[in-house]
């Protein structure tokens, strides 16, 4: 997905031309298909009920919605495509999942919404940057430091 997303952010290199996605370059287009309707199934599992909505948001919540920002003018040419070429019996929504995607991170918080997630699910930040772990072996206390770790991973020790 990475790819698709970088592809994305750099912008449509045209901008809509009435034509929908197929109006894109090659390119753009694939990227576009493929990280859109990656989203449209992540919205529509939401949606029903399928996948919480926290975990999608608090992963991918950022990315969803930089996305959607950049391609959101060629998702409504898209749409209107479909709408004069469909005619009247064939619907014409597109992407109707990933737009309920993005709705509710923007009713979530917005670009806090990954952020109130956390804190609401009690999710741990360290309090500092705790360092590397070669910083932490060449550390004079690094031994102690180790065996409290791995005491404190195996439970309480007998005497």
């Amino acid at each position: 997905m990475r790819g698709y997303r970088d592809r994305l952010l750099g912008g449509p290199p045209v901008p809509p031309d009435g034509q929908g996605f197929a109006g894109l370059p090659s390119d753009f287009r694939d990227s576009a298909e493929q990280f859109c309707f990656f989203c449209e199934g992540l919205g529509l599992a939401i949606a029903a009920g399928l996948v919480p909505e926290n975990f999608i948001i608090s992963l991918m919540g950022t990315q969803i919605v930089e996305v959607w920002l950049v391609i959101e003018p060629c998702i409504m040419d898209e749409r209107d495509y479909r709408a004069r070429k469909s005619g009247d019996c064939v619907p014409s929504e597109f992407l109707p999942h990933y737009e309920h995607l993005v709705a509710r991170i923007l009713e979530l918080g917005g670009r806090d919404a990954g952020v109130n997630i956390r804190r609401e699910l009690g999710v741990r930040r360290l309090p500092r940057r705790i360092g590397i772990p070669t910083a932490i072996s060449a550390h004079p206390q690094s031994d102690a430091l180790h065996a409290t770790s791995v005491q404190s991973q195996a439970g309480p020790q007998p005497s």
